[in-house]
């Protein structure tokens, strides 16, 4: 709970007392009432100042101090001060309700240490986390937050990383594993390569984005509240009006009944809410705008490579002829594969690592584009004159040929896997009326079975950047509002033409910043939840906006009619504030209905 808080309700409870013992023992002390005043409005009305100083503008704070001022002047004490206890609890609920959005939002995003242990050869040295500098080499201890985002050099572990990716299950650690600053040691001690400096860290920089979300408002916020610059002076000049031609007591509830308050708090308590149900869930939304125009979706973009597919192949098949040695020649391709830096030698490696039998030494040589070779011997994408094996249809997969002597041996055929969740996804997204488009730079042949698995309305292929980039400002004039799904740098030119740029969690660092909201989990499940909510919000926001015009009109023609008094005024008007801010608070407790 913040100070200003805290201090709001403890000058909310003395007035209230006061209030209440003077109504109890009768007393009518004209003293002790203008204290209850200033005791329960000093919040609100020096909010009231700040905010009219810093706008050069009225506000609805100013309308309801001015208010309270006109009861008392008129000697309604009583129902002034009941204006302004309502007022200052509405206050208090309202600032409650964003301090508890904002504490959801940004529960997860526990900041990194401020101290690492720095190793140099033998010593050991307790820094500043901030001094850290790529190359510096930490030792992270058993339930210590790792310091910085780097690499696993030493030892293994267990890593709870709920403060990235809202995972609470922790994942596996080993060398050459990437770690990130934040994440939790929760089993062995591991010295880590810090590979980022402290300001690019993936922590700091989710931070820094919640920070300016939380000062993001969408287009309907930023009207209304241009609105309510110039509607205080109409109610004032109203006011005023009536006070000279009716009576100063209809003037006053003229006031309390045509503020704007619960119109003015009928956006951002939904929006914040929505954005913290993403913290819970592992989705970074930067700003309530990308909220906004998620819920106006009507076409989302996917691109392919780590976005439908989990971006790391895997060997799909694997074909030996019968004319050789098998186990030998596992024992070669594992014996060259192992020395080469090549992505898809590692997955050969790994698949070929529980059937060896023999380790042998070769000293290999590396051709880019190509492959390796070791005398006689090559393994990657070369020619051949004669196959010993039957070469099967290759069906979107990538072929790494093992060769000897310009005979071909043996083949495999590595396939990126298809995200578990990725038809689920889309069978769910259109269902929900969105278009499902594919947008990839790989070949028609390669993407043909993806797309007989998947059911997308559209699939374009052989894309270069640019021409993922102009296919989204195509769609954006056909569509109200275009989403994409991406990771990488040739999808950052795509993610900022799109109306809403989505990443996943193992995105490139421009591709991050290029985004407005990041899957940290790498679900792409999130696209549904994220589209409810995103819904739920703008529903939640219609009732409210529809609602508290509603009440707002009826009080003041109520009062036009002489037919409400001064403290029922203040009571449904208060009223429709405070159930204004709790329907957006719902959302905090947003269930995925999908």
């Amino acid at each position: 709970m913040s100070k200003d808080l805290k201090r709001s309700i403890v000058l909310f409870v003395i007035s209230l007392i006061m209030v209440v013992v003077m109504m109890v023992f009768n007393i009518d002390n004209k003293l002790m009432w203008l204290l209850a005043y200033a005791i329960g409005a000093y919040e609100k009305a020096m909010e009231g100042i700040r905010l009219t100083l810093r706008d050069k503008s009225l506000n609805v704070e100013f309308l309801m101090i001015l208010a309270a001022i006109g009861a008392a002047w008129i000697g309604y004490y009583s129902e002034g001060v009941i204006l302004i206890l309502i007022f200052s609890f509405s206050g208090i609920l309202e600032e409650y309700s964003m301090n508890k959005a904002q504490t959801t939002l940004t529960s997860l995003l526990t900041l990194a240490p401020e101290t690492a242990i720095l190793l140099n050869g033998n010593q050991q040295k307790v820094v500043d986390a901030k001094s850290l500098k790529v190359g510096d080499l930490i030792r992270v201890p058993v339930g210590q937050q790792v310091a910085a985002d780097g690499m696993v050099v030493f030892g293994s572990t267990h890593i709870n990383q709920a403060t990235i990716t809202g995972e609470f299950e922790p994942v596996f650690k080993k060398v050459g594993d990437e770690i990130f600053a934040g994440t939790m040691n929760v089993e062995g001690v591991i010295h880590v390569e810090v590979k980022k400096d402290p300001q690019d860290f993936l922590v700091s920089k989710m931070i820094s984005f919640v920070e300016e979300a939380k000062n993001n408002k969408t287009l309907r916020q930023s009207a209304i509240e241009k609105f309510e610059a110039y509607y205080v002076y109409v109610v004032l000049v109203i006011a005023a009006m009536i006070m000279i031609f009716l009576s100063v007591y209809r003037g006053i509830v003229f006031l309390v009944v045509a503020s704007p308050c619960a119109l003015v708090a009928s956006i951002a308590p939904g929006m914040l809410s929505a954005m913290s149900w993403g913290g819970q869930h592992g989705v970074l939304i930067k700003g309530s705008k990308a909220l906004e125009l998620v819920a106006k979706s009507e076409v989302m973009v996917f691109d392919k490579t780590g976005t439908i597919t989990k971006g790391m192949p895997v060997v799909h098949h694997f074909v030996m002829s019968d004319a050789i040695d098998q186990q030998q020649l596992i024992n070669r391709v594992y014996a060259m594969e192992s020395q080469s830096t090549h992505p898809l030698a590692e997955v050969i490696v790994e698949y070929l690592k529980p059937r060896v039998s023999d380790f042998i030494e070769v000293e290999i040589s590396e051709i880019a584009g190509k492959g390796v070779t070791y005398e006689d011997w090559k393994i990657g994408n070369f020619a051949f004159d004669k196959a010993l094996v039957k070469i099967e249809e290759n069906k979107g997969s990538s072929m790494v040929k093992v060769i000897y002597q310009n005979e071909l041996l043996a083949y495999f055929y590595l396939q990126d896997t298809i995200r578990e969740d990725a038809s689920s996804t889309l069978r769910k997204l259109k269902d929900m009326n969105i278009r499902t488009i594919l947008l990839t730079g790989d070949h028609a042949q390669s993407v043909q079975s993806l797309s007989t698995e998947l059911s997308f309305d559209e699939v374009y292929t052989d894309l270069l950047p640019q021409d993922k980039a102009a296919i989204i400002e195509k769609l954006k004039k056909e569509y109200r509002c275009v989403t994409m799904i991406g990771d990488g740098i040739n999808d950052a030119p795509s993610l900022a033409s799109a109306d809403v740029g989505i990443a996943m969690g193992q995105a490139s660092d421009i591709a991050l910043e290029t985004s407005d909201i990041v899957f940290m989990n790498n679900k792409l499940s999130n696209a549904v939840s994220l589209l409810q909510v995103a819904r739920q919000a703008q529903n939640i926001i219609k009732q409210n906006i529809i609602f508290s015009m509603s009440v707002l009109f009826i009080l003041v023609v109520f009062n036009f009619a002489q037919s409400i008094t001064l403290p029922l005024g203040v009571v449904f008007h208060e009223g429709s504030t405070i159930l204004v801010i709790l329907n957006g608070l719902r959302l905090l407790w947003f269930r995925d209905k999908a």
